[in-house]
């Protein structure tokens, strides 16, 4: 069980540490950073735009680092802030026309990269391994706040 535990472990962290070295590779030429990728791939999702908050949620970040990632795509000209009257704090953030461009090109980059990544996995084997991926996250999430339980539980 401890071997599984690690291999499991191990995995999902060099996967992690993957999936950040490609992101970079992709964003740092517009000066970005590669968690900026899902910041803008959600954003292009609502085209009348998403306040901070429903960014923070729909991308499951804190509101400290959505607040600098907004700001960097802001200031790389990815994204416009427009302010609702009288709602300084309810701004719409949407992605500018290079905004969009970045993310079709993102958008595309990871289509290719799942493909790639998924050469001699049949779309059977897929579609359990992300069932049971998302049933792992689920029950781990759900064991972050209650406690890891005891050989009694």
């Amino acid at each position: 069980m401890v071997a599984r535990f690690e291999k499991f472990s191990y995995l999902i962290s060099e996967l992690s540490k993957l999936l950040h070295k490609l992101e970079a590779e992709v964003l740092e030429p517009l000066g970005l950073k590669g968690p900026h990728a899902i910041y803008i791939l959600t954003i292009a999702k609502y085209k009348d735009g998403i306040t901070a908050s429903e960014l923070s949620k729909a991308c499951s970040r804190d509101k400290a680092d959505v607040s600098r990632a907004i700001s960097a795509l802001v200031s790389s000209g990815l994204a416009e802030k427009s302010i609702r009257e009288n709602a300084k704090y309810k701004a719409e953030i949407s992605l500018t026309e290079e905004g969009y461009k970045v993310a079709k090109s993102l958008s595309e980059t990871a289509k290719n990269a799942v493909e790639f990544a998924s050469r001699g996995v049949s779309d059977c084997d897929r579609s359990v391994f992300y069932e049971t991926l998302e049933a792992i996250f689920n029950n781990m999430k759900r064991m972050s706040e209650l406690g890891v339980p005891s050989d009694a539980d």
